[in-house]
């Protein structure tokens, strides 16, 4: 099992350092986030740290990286760029987490990220491409909210 565990860390690391991502964790109360500071957002990327009971963001909104965002979320995203892909990085977890797109336009729902399966699902890619749009999501799990803002707003 611990092998199993090494190769689940070591296949995140990879996805991760494919984003400019860089290792780094800080606490806030019982929050365990991401240090924002060391992330590095690439052009029309944006990363939504997805923890149990918030929302963080690490990079590529125009709102202040390391914005947290405790249940029930509201998070706020403005994008920089119309066509941008989101980086939902679930860490630090140990509840189900799943984002679902509600209303229209959607962008792709992620599947279940289950850190206790066999396989957890620790980052989902979601493609928005809808200029002057407001792309509205729900964690089915947790029941947290967020919106994500294309340009013009």
């Amino acid at each position: 099992m611990a092998i199993f565990s090494h190769f689940i860390l070591a296949v995140l690391l990879m996805a991760l350092s494919a984003c400019g991502f860089s290792s780094g964790f800080s606490g806030v109360g019982n929050i365990t986030s991401l240090d924002s500071a060391k992330t590095e957002c690439q052009s029309g990327v944006a990363e939504i740290l997805i923890g149990d009971g918030f929302m963080e963001i690490l990079c590529g909104c125009t709102e202040a990286q390391g914005t947290i965002f405790p249940s029930p979320g509201n998070l706020s995203c403005h994008l920089r760029n119309p066509t941008s892909t989101i980086l939902f990085l679930y860490s630090g977890t140990v509840l189900k987490h799943r984002i679902l797109s509600v209303g229209n336009p959607t962008f792709l729902s992620s599947p279940i990220s289950d850190p206790m399966s066999v396989s957890p699902y620790p980052v989902h890619r979601a493609l928005v491409s809808q200029s002057g749009s407001i792309f509205a999501f729900q964690d089915s799990y947790s029941g947290m909210v967020g919106q994500i803002f294309t340009p013009p707003y």
